[in-house]
């Protein structure tokens, strides 16, 4: 009888819970796309890219969406055996309400510990490849766009400006192309009837083809006062003429996932406890040498009043503080409050500044 009760109540629950976690899983993958769409829009990317990066997010979020997924599945198969009073007909035979919850008891304890080798094994490799992908679409540059009547400055160096286009055949007109990649000002300038634009398929370069133009390129000149140049020039006429230019960060540049792997969301339980052992010791021995060089730089620089239990004593320096109260042996009481307020308003007033400026120093 509980046999065939528990084996009801698990394929009540397996349907529910199968469904609720995809869902769960495409609700999170969506706020995904929402935090990051700026990012996606306008850069030409494949949709192998989209779909890796996608498959990489829902992998990262499957420890949010399993509770998720036993919850409402729970609430879901309770909710549908009381709907059709199963439970209050299971009930009515004797049996208790945990001892029908018992098998997705063990169920979700199974799921519990599945997920935890998952977050430990799985985790932190997708995280390592979506978090390095993320990072190489964040920073490429935009899919070139030439606008009508607007200087185009995608291109590092590069100026371009049209005045009207053919969408149908993709030839643009009146173009004007300035060259700053020397850095000398509008040194260099390409002007023509018509052209078009072509990018190779890998995004490395744009060829550039212009009919009925002039090439303008003001030459060099040694002399530097303004007032005694020529402003020599020359101007090459053309009937077609092809540019190529190298393009920089319009196509996917794919990063050495070496360089993350440091990050805590890649590292897993072992690796965690050994970055928290290093950086525990790095702090010990960073705040050992910080208070060992405040002590003898920064404090007890000054004549101040050491009250022992037998007597006062004055000492000039922190260390010959240390070398007298080591030689009396004497149990120490440093009472700077009296010593402070017996001092006049101004010097109060100076030693507070003094005070300030060096912990403004020491941060």
């Amino acid at each position: 009888m509980l046999k065939k009760l528990h084996i009801l109540v698990l394929k009540s629950f397996v349907g529910p819970f199968i469904a609720t976690f995809f869902i769960a899983i495409f609700v999170l993958v969506m706020q995904f796309l929402w935090l990051y769409i700026d990012d996606f829009v306008g850069k030409g990317l494949s949709i192998f890219i989209i779909g890796k990066l996608f498959s990489l997010a829902a992998v990262s979020m499957v420890p949010m969406a399993l509770p998720i997924a036993v919850l409402l599945a729970s609430i879901m198969t309770f909710g549908n055996l009381g709907e059709h009073f199963e439970l209050t007909a299971i009930k009515s035979s004797g049996i208790s309400l945990q001892r029908i919850m018992f098998p997705l008891i063990i169920v979700s304890a199974l799921i519990s510990i599945g997920a935890f080798f998952f977050a430990e094994k799985v985790i932190p490799i997708s995280n390592l490849k979506m978090l390095t992908l993320l990072y190489d679409v964040r920073h490429q540059h935009p899919a070139l766009d030439i606008q009508e009547g607007v200087f185009n400055n995608d291109i590092d160096g590069i100026s371009i400006r049209i005045k009207d286009k053919n969408l149908q055949t993709n030839i643009m007109y009146d173009f004007m192309i300035y060259d700053h990649t020397n850095n000398n000002g509008n040194t260099s300038v390409v002007v023509a009837d018509s052209g078009s634009i072509k990018i190779s398929d890998d995004t490395e370069y744009m060829f550039i083809t212009l009919y009925n133009g002039n090439n303008y390129v003001e030459m060099e000149e040694e002399e530097t006062k303004l007032e005694k140049r020529a402003f020599h020039h020359r101007v090459d006429n053309f009937t077609k003429q092809t540019i190529f230019i190298k393009l920089k960060g319009f196509g996917l540049e794919l990063t050495d996932e070496s360089i993350f792997k440091k990050n805590y969301q890649m590292l897993n339980m072992h690796q965690l406890r050994e970055t928290i052992d290093s950086l525990s010791k790095k702090y010990d021995d960073a705040n050992k040498f910080h208070r060992v060089s405040l002590t003898k730089n920064k404090y007890l620089k000054h004549e101040v009043k050491i009250k022992t239990s037998e007597d006062t004593v004055k000492f000039s320096s922190g260390d010959s503080i240390r070398r007298n109260i080591e030689a009396k042996k004497l149990p120490t009481i440093i009472d700077l409050d009296s010593a402070y307020n017996s001092l006049s308003l101004n010097k109060q007033k100076k030693i507070l500044k003094s005070a300030y400026n060096q912990a403004e120093n020491i941060t």
